[in-house]
């Protein structure tokens, strides 16, 4: 399910999606109305089978709202959660810079270089494909500049102490990837999506349900109320996949660090 979404993103603009879902929603309903209308006998439905199918149709949305809107809710924290993250990541990557910079040995200005070349990676070459797993090209940078640890000959204790600082934030660095690569490969449960087209589904028949006798106040009321929970539907799949999109994870914590590295020395 998780795929089938990306492709939506992949041929569909966001703003396509996101009206997408109550459209198609809308004309289920408006299919399923018409077929009950046309080829069902509903005429033999007594006052209490009408009560069911009102009550039915007010439990159902009742029970959507509260599903979708707690999920949405869910979901817009993590997407605050991995906002954070990459600002933890920048926030990393330019202190390991700031660190090699007072070691100031050959070692750390080779490694200072492949830092800088890592950083530009991961905004050029990885980001745009989070959704899809990692880069191999900023994994061979991360490797590179991670290497250059064996190259560091402290000798002093001031030297002992700073290497001992440039392994610990080279460690963070690639633990900060290593989230963010986990985040872009999260996401809700394929069963969560499954059950919630099929409540989808279900919400429009009982909906065509009720308009199988319709007045134009109904048609109103409960094509706005399918509408209404679609949109929540679509706003919870757009959200739920933070590096697609237009409605992603920002890469201005890294680029940030990036001007801030280059803004330190000159290459």
């Amino acid at each position: 399910m998780y795929d089938f979404h990306l492709k939506l993103f992949e041929i569909l603009p966001e703003w396509v999606v996101l009206w997408a879902y109550p459209l198609v929603t809308l004309s289920v309903m408006a299919g399923l109305s018409f077929i009950f209308r046309n080829f069902i006998t509903t005429e033999h439905l007594y006052d209490n089978d009408t009560d069911v199918v009102d009550t039915a149709t007010q439990n159902t949305l009742s029970a959507a709202y509260v599903i979708l809107g707690f999920t949405l809710v869910l979901v817009m924290g993590s997407a605050d959660t991995y906002e954070t993250n990459a600002m933890n990541e920048g926030t990393n990557i330019e202190s390991l810079d700031r660190t090699l910079i007072l070691d100031g040995s050959p070692a750390a200005k080779s490694m200072r270089k492949d830092l800088m070349q890592y950083s530009i990676s991961i905004v050029n070459d990885e980001w745009p494909k989070l959704s899809g797993g990692e880069d191999p090209t900023t994994e061979k940078l991360l490797h590179k500049f991670s290497n250059n640890l064996i190259l560091f000959k402290p000798e002093t204790e001031q030297q002992k102490a700073l290497y001992s600082e440039i392994v610990r934030k080279t460690d963070q660095v690639i633990l900060s990837r290593e989230i963010r690569l986990l985040n872009a490969l999260g996401g809700l449960p394929t069963l969560f999506w499954t059950i919630s087209y099929l409540y989808l589904f279900g919400v429009a028949i009982i909906c065509a349900l009720r308009l199988s006798h319709a007045t134009p106040m109904r048609i109103i009321a409960l094509s706005t109320q399918v509408t209404m929970l679609s949109l929540i539907f679509s706003a919870v799949m757009i959200i739920d996949h933070p590096y697609a999109g237009k409605t992603k994870v920002s890469t201005e914590p890294i680029t940030q660090a990036i001007k801030s590295m280059k803004a330190l020395s000159t290459y």
